[in-house]
């Protein structure tokens, strides 16, 4: 009989320490998704390259990302100074010179879209750096 307890109390303590460990890795689960929806990841910038954004679901995703960031004041007016040298020039300014006086590839389709004026764009200040706010960016018309 003595045995049989001893059996009966080993078994009972092993249900109780299974479901102990599933609960507790449950609530875990639980405050792991509740931190989650709480805390959602911020925006993290590099600098001298593209800002990188978590999207959230209601946010309409741009196909041309245009934050740049830069380290100094300095070298976003700088940029902002040759791209308006182009429209001088040309009349117009495309993505892709956007990307080449900042630093990057750009690819053929950037060559379709720009500005034909950037007298409302401007540098901004930003936790990380500076940021141009460009106006809205317009299908820029082939020569003929």
């Amino acid at each position: 009989m003595k045995l049989i307890h001893q059996i009966l109390g080993l078994i009972l303590g092993f249900i109780i320490g299974i479901l102990t460990t599933l609960s507790g890795l449950g609530l875990l689960g639980l405050w792991v998704y509740s931190d989650t929806k709480k805390n959602p990841p911020s925006r993290q910038y590099k600098y001298g390259s593209k800002s990188k954004s978590t999207p959230e679901p209601e946010e309409k995703k741009d196909i041309f990302p245009l934050d740049y960031v830069y380290q100094t004041s300095v070298a976003a007016e700088n940029v902002l100074r040759i791209l308006k040298s182009y429209i001088e020039i040309d009349g117009k300014v495309s993505l892709s010179h956007l990307k080449s006086a900042s630093g990057f590839s750009p690819n053929l389709v950037d060559r379709n879209y720009g500005w034909e004026d950037l007298s409302e764009a401007h540098v901004v200040a930003d936790r990380m750096g500076y940021m141009i706010r460009f106006p809205e960016l317009v299908y820029l018309k082939k020569n003929p």
